[in-house]
């Protein structure tokens, strides 16, 4: 969508992010490929050395549904045919989990991998995508009827089209910079959008990590005062008892203490994400930030001043004519 300029305004730069600003993303897909691979080539030898792990559910889950195994169901005729038809289901997973527990090792790594993934991103929907890659690589080999393992290549598969829909992310972003505002955007399935003016923000923050210093890239925040580019660091201690004092009762306590840091941070339509020459892009900033807070000083001056030529240049003729 093109930008509709203000009076007097023109862009001065419009900038997308570097095709390695989202490399984070790129190594969240790079470790499902790497755990797939890996369960490809020695999955069956992992396995049996550590045993299925997928074992205790499986065997609740038949015990759940095993109608002999609950006299109180037994009463109730309402739950037996539901019930069969549950264990008709779970039957053939279990045995798929016994008969193949490398696939099972896959999973149950690729679950716990996704839970530090959640943490480092804040975005929990990154444990919910890495286990449907999995759980939908070994339904999409039981639909098709092939061996199990196929699953580890249909991971592989998925993994590869998240990487290209990480790209058409980055490429959905784009900043615009003028001599009155700057707006960042970023639209693929839904569009957001914001705008600053350069009277709003206080202070430019640029942060560039090591991964951005070697491709030349970083990301420049501009910080507001109602405080649009912050974010916090949280950190935590937390100190927990347990025991058992008498008859077996047990008794658990626990403190937490932790302390939070005001940090510069947003999301990446919220700021000049990953952007080449970052520098070059806060100078530009900053330029515009001080010109925009003198234009309208120079606007006074210059009115001021034109008044006072048109009166020193009004001469005694001129005083006469206009005299009645």
């Amino acid at each position: 969508m093109k930008l509709k300029l203000l009076k007097d305004e023109k862009i001065l730069a419009e900038i997308k992010p570097h095709y390695m600003a989202f490399y984070d993303l790129y190594l969240i897909w790079a470790w499902t490929i790497t755990l797939a691979i890996v369960f490809a080539v020695a999955g069956d030898q992992l396995a049996a050395l550590t045993g299925n792990p997928l074992t205790p559910l499986t065997g609740y889950m038949e015990w759940m549904t095993a109608p002999h195994d609950n006299q109180l169901i037994q009463k109730v005729d309402f739950f037996q045919p539901i019930l069969g038809e549950m264990n008709g289901i779970t039957n053939p997973v279990n045995k798929y989990m016994t008969d193949y527990a490398g696939i099972g090792l896959w999973l149950t790594a690729l679950m716990l991998s996704s839970i530090p993934v959640s943490f480092i991103r804040i975005e929990f929907k990154w444990g919910f995508v890495m286990a449907a890659v999995g759980a939908g690589s070994v339904l999409a080999t039981a639909l098709a009827g092939v061996e199990p393992k196929y699953a580890y290549y249909v991971s592989i598969i998925l993994s590869l089209g998240g990487m290209y829909l990480v790209d058409i992310y980055r490429q959905s972003h784009r900043f615009l910079i003028t001599n009155r505002r700057i707006v960042t955007e970023a639209k693929l399935i839904t569009h957001s959008s914001n705008e600053l003016s350069y009277d709003k923000i206080n202070n430019i923050v640029l942060e560039r990590d090591l991964v951005g210093t070697i491709f030349g890239f970083g990301t420049v925040i501009p910080v507001t005062a109602s405080g649009l580019g912050m974010g916090a660091d949280m950190a935590a201690i937390t100190v927990g008892i347990a025991g058992s004092p008498s008859e077996g009762t047990t008794l658990a306590g626990g403190l937490t203490a932790g302390r939070s840091i005001q940090v510069p941070r947003t999301r990446s339509m919220y700021a000049l994400f990953g952007v080449q020459n970052p520098e070059s892009v806060k100078e530009l900033i900053s330029e515009q930030m001080h010109e925009y807070v003198q234009a309208p000083y120079l606007r006074k001056m210059t009115e001021q001043l034109e008044g006072i030529g048109k009166a020193v240049g009004k001469g005694p003729e001129e005083k006469t004519r206009a005299e009645p």
